[in-house]
């Protein structure tokens, strides 16, 4: 996964993050930041809430944070029915 093609100019998601299986929404556009990372740490999965998929993500044995794998979701620009919704940030420019 190219992760230029998946931010905005703050890293943050440019679309609508939904699961790969029913398509329900698991983040709003630009509500996530992205971070590489690889975790050693006692974890559990994350699925996704209406269709049971995944794994997803992972969460904290505590639930205080939670990763999802941009490989394992889908994108899609979902249309804004909010007319006073904040006009779409910027895509990230590729370096």
């Amino acid at each position: 996964v190219n992760r230029d093609d998946l931010l905005n100019v703050d890293d943050k998601n440019w679309n609508t993050i939904v699961c790969r299986r029913c398509g329900s929404v698991i983040f709003p556009e630009d509500r996530v930041k992205y971070i590489g990372l690889a975790l050693r740490i006692p974890k559990r999965t994350l699925l996704c809430g209406d269709c049971a998929f995944g794994p997803l993500g992972l969460r904290t044995m505590d639930d205080k944070e939670f990763w999802v794998a941009v490989e394992r979701v889908r994108y899609v620009d979902k249309p804004r029915t909010n007319p006073k919704a904040r006009p779409k940030k910027a895509k990230k420019q590729k370096n």
